[in-house]
């Protein structure tokens, strides 16, 4: 009997494909699906569930999310592809908030065939899981994805030799953000991505700089459909 191991998947190991980046289901619609395509040589039996931030994507997830997978397990052979699709259940609008967004991650775990001349020995099993963003949002929001990740707001304190940028999400959406960077004039430190939740502030360090004569903000957000803008800000 082997042991199991999970790892995240990367370009390196991944067999399945996701067809998006992120699945966005509207409070005015019913359902949405995603299609997962085995780019693999063998079959995969493919696992997807939903999870949030109290089940830490543990398998299984969260069964009191109102939402339902189906199939929430296939069969997937190699070449081929398979859709799911994500049901909204009644009770969504009286669980989920709906002055903003619902963050949730969607989990696809791919397990691959094993042997038969290996289902004696001791070893190894390789089972990976890719997450990706899943997000409800209500009807009726004010604005768009797009003015909220291009209005955000930026403010500094320096401490030390570091400098704290605070940066400002005023609207009912989450932007993502994959690249951020603090220009002084002279010298220009990039920090880590995030995702700054909707009505939130969110602290970036830049280690080893100050403030100087012209500081400058440059961040590169994703949209919707898995794009990626720049966009360049003075600092407040």
């Amino acid at each position: 009997m082997g042991i199991g191991l999970l790892l995240n998947s990367t370009n390196l190991y991944a067999t399945l494909q996701i067809n998006t980046t992120r699945i966005i289901i509207a409070g005015n619609k019913k359902d949405a699906s995603v299609r997962i395509n085995n780019i693999g040589s063998a079959p995969s039996l493919t696992k997807v569930w939903l999870s949030d931030a109290e089940t830490k994507g543990l398998e299984g997830g969260n069964d009191r999310l109102p939402f339902f997978i189906s199939p929430p397990a296939s069969l997937i052979d190699a070449g081929e592809a398979k859709v799911f699709r994500f049901l909204k259940l009644d009770d969504a609008e009286s669980t989920l908030l709906q002055d903003r967004e619902t963050v949730l991650w969607f989990n696809v775990m791919d397990i691959p065939p094993q042997k038969e001349s290996d289902q004696d020995k001791n070893g190894i099993e390789m089972v990976f899981r890719t997450i990706i963003k899943f997000f409800y949002r209500p009807a009726g929001l004010k604005g768009t994805p797009i003015q909220a990740a291009e209005n955000l707001s930026f403010t500094y304190a320096s401490s030390g030799n570091k400098t704290q940028v605070k940066v400002t999400n005023d609207h009912p959406y989450h932007v993502s953000v994959n690249k951020v960077s603090f220009d002084n004039g002279a010298v220009k430190k990039e920090g880590e991505a995030s995702m700054i939740a909707p009505f939130s502030t969110k602290t970036f360090t830049f280690d080893g700089i100050n403030p100087g004569v012209r500081n400058t903000i440059e961040y590169r957000y994703i949209t919707d459909l898995g794009a990626t803008i720049t966009i360049n800000k003075p600092l407040k």
